[in-house]
């Protein structure tokens, strides 16, 4: 099987795109739009595809560790005028994706600590999740 590449918008200050391989077991599962967790220096971050290609120029590129989300949070319309506008406003185009998410809609959330199915059981929704972090 071929190589597959993505590169990947991530919540941080510096406006440029990440590129990633696309490790065997997520090919068939890797879509413009989705949100995925990849390495970043010493953390993991979650980050937003924008492109995929079979082939890069890019040395020593990491996999992405997991593809978080079933379907697509952003179709490729929705990506064109987040880049469009991250160049009219000098904002980092991760930063204008990532404001734009409906936290109402996405729902996937994340515990640190032991007992976090206790919590979510017992969580009403409007709510703020106590140890947890919604992605």
């Amino acid at each position: 099987m071929n190589d597959l590449y993505v590169n990947i918008a991530l919540n941080i200050g510096v406006n440029k795109l990440f590129t990633y391989k696309v490790p065997d077991i997520y090919k068939n599962d890797v879509e413009i739009g989705k949100r995925v967790f990849v390495p970043f220096g010493k953390k993991t971050l979650t980050g937003i595809i924008i492109s995929i290609q079979e082939t890069s120029d890019v040395t020593n590129i990491k996999e992405i560790k997991k593809i978080i989300d079933n379907d697509s949070i952003y179709t490729k319309e929705m990506i064109l005028l987040s880049e469009w506008i991250s160049h009219y406003y000098l904002s980092p185009v991760g930063r204008v994706l990532f404001s734009s998410i409906n936290k109402d809609k996405v729902k996937t959330f994340y515990f640190l600590t032991e007992n976090y199915k206790e919590k979510f059981d017992s969580l009403d929704t409007k709510e703020e999740i106590p140890g947890g972090y919604p992605i």
